[in-house]
């Protein structure tokens, strides 16, 4: 309970951030590194392989980040592997297919665990630090392999020119949606974009979402949040000409907006990191999408929410225009 703490403490200390994280995670990543190096890999030759790949591996035994920032790091991984031109491929089985909800679009990016050598004469581990320098890859190395990794953009990070535009044509070369997930928006009937999508990540404010964050509010302080959340879609109700779906990790609100006459999605909500049951995963699929299909994308947040990304991405893959609403 205490690293948990001091964890959620740090995440928002903007000196840590700025000056001690990409450190901290190079440090990090350099020790597990050399675990899984004396775990798995021997000086002996066990496959010969052609070409040069760069391996992103979600590894069933390591804790994961939520859908937008496993999504964010796999397209910045793909631009590595582009620019040192190594072919790219995805092992994501765990805990979810991803290719029950995305499928390859323009590459087929579907790795095997049977694929990847584990010898010092073919293979190397690269941590992704979202936070450090974009590498440099040898072509002398036949795999890459990416196991640690932190939910940051490289491309943000390093200040690449049109940063935006790079990662959306990353995000869309690599995926589609599958039949699956295309079943489900189908039957939501709201595509093409006719109408406005409203995010809003409470995490634990109004009841309790994810393990690790501690912005419980008292009844009171929930209801003057309610109050103020409410006050914003009302205005942009009276402004925009579209009708309003409203996104959000709190079923409480989901429910109170729905008797207030707006539009929600019909499912639980949960994080995939924590709930990876199928219904919760496809749900999390489909306000991603949905939200990238919209005419335009609202993010609602207050000292007492969290600031998330997981709009912004979804309206970046999907071309929405995106705004930032402060209350």
């Amino acid at each position: 309970m205490l690293v948990l703490k001091i964890k959620a403490i740090l995440r928002k200390n903007p000196f840590y951030i700025r000056y001690c994280q990409r450190y901290v995670n190079d440090v990090r990543f350099f020790y597990k590194n050399i675990r899984l190096y004396i775990s798995y890999f021997s000086m002996q030759k066990d496959k010969n392989i052609e070409g040069n790949t760069l391996y992103f591996v979600f590894d069933h035994q390591q804790t994961h980040p939520g859908l937008a920032d496993r999504l964010k790091v796999i397209c910045c991984a793909y631009y590595i592997a582009k620019i040192n031109s190594f072919d790219f491929k995805i092992i994501f089985d765990t805990p979810f297919l991803l290719q029950d909800y995305l499928e390859p679009n323009k590459i087929n990016w579907k790795g095997q665990w049977d694929d990847l050598s584990y010898s010092f004469k073919n293979a190397r581990l690269l941590a992704y630090n979202g936070m450090g320098k974009i590498p440099h890859l040898n072509n002398k190395i036949k795999q890459y392999i990416i196991r640690n990794y932190i939910g940051k953009n490289i491309l943000e990070c390093n200040n690449i020119p049109n940063w935006e535009k790079i990662w959306r044509d990353c995000y869309n070369y690599l995926f589609k949606p599958s039949q699956k997930l295309l079943d489900v928006i189908q039957v939501s009937n709201l595509v093409p974009r006719k109408y406005i999508a409203v995010h809003l990540r409470f995490v634990n404010a109004l009841e309790h979402f994810e393990d690790g964050y501690y912005n419980k509010l008292n009844l009171k302080r929930q209801e003057q949040l309610i109050c103020k959340c409410l006050s914003v879609l009302y205005d942009l109700k009276y402004k925009e000409h579209f009708p309003i779906v409203v996104f959000s990790d709190s079923n409480k609100f989901l429910e109170i907006v729905k008797l207030k006459g707006f539009t929600v999605i019909e499912g639980n909500v949960g994080h995939i990191s924590f709930n990876s049951d199928s219904d919760t995963v496809l749900k999390t699929f489909l306000d991603f999408y949905l939200i990238g299909q919209s005419k335009k994308a609202f993010r609602i947040v207050s000292h007492e929410m969290y600031n998330t990304t997981f709009s912004y991405y979804a309206a970046l893959a999907g071309g929405a225009t995106f705004e930032t609403i402060s209350i």
